[in-house]
């Protein structure tokens, strides 16, 4: 069990390792849960040098790291079609907060 910040990072860099390009992560929760902690503990167990934040206002970030990795927010959206994420699904470790916004809401 992740009891603050810090392990959740921990365990998501651990679980992480095991992440190949055309994963798909889907991370879900209320606001405040961690999802946006779980991709910062993956995406900085690959490369330390990246500064990880929530993608709320931009939609995703794309790392350059090895393997690569698209973290999107679908937060704002009641429909993520066409912003592009299918570009990154086949070759990119795809981490997805709010993934319910995949489907377009009626």
């Amino acid at each position: 069990m992740c009891t603050d910040p810090a392990s959740l990072e921990d365990f998501a860099a651990k679980l992480g390792q095991e992440f190949l390009p055309g994963d798909l992560v889907l991370l879900s929760g209320p606001l405040g849960a961690g999802k946006t902690t779980f991709a910062r503990g993956y995406v900085t167990s690959l490369a330390p040098e990246i500064f990880v934040k929530s993608p709320t206002f931009n939609l995703f970030h794309v790392y350059d790291s090895v393997p690569p990795v698209l973290h999107a927010d679908l937060y704002r959206l009641t429909d993520a079609r066409g912003i592009g994420l299918e570009e990154y699904l086949d070759n990119h470790v795809c981490l997805i907060e709010w993934p319910d916004r995949l489907e377009p809401q009626s």
